[in-house]
């Protein structure tokens, strides 16, 4: 058997692509309010579905943040 080594970058990037956001909520914690939003990923062939912190959502894609309200 033949055996190839291959160096790999550990800053290699990762595509998430956001599909959609399906939903929103406000979740109390202690005195603040975090504002939670659904959304569908797409990444290496597969589908995913997370809750994010609405304001980590707009820092990556400003202008689809709207379109859930």
């Amino acid at each position: 058997m033949h055996v190839v080594d291959i160096c790999v970058s550990k800053d290699l990037p990762y595509a998430e692509v956001l599909m959609v956001m399906l939903d929103w909520q406000v979740r109390n914690i202690w005195t603040r309010e975090v504002v939670y939003v659904k959304v569908l990923w797409w990444n290496n062939n597969v589908k995913e579905i997370a809750l994010e912190a609405e304001e980590e959502i707009r820092k990556k894609y400003p202008p689809t943040i709207d379109d859930v309200r």
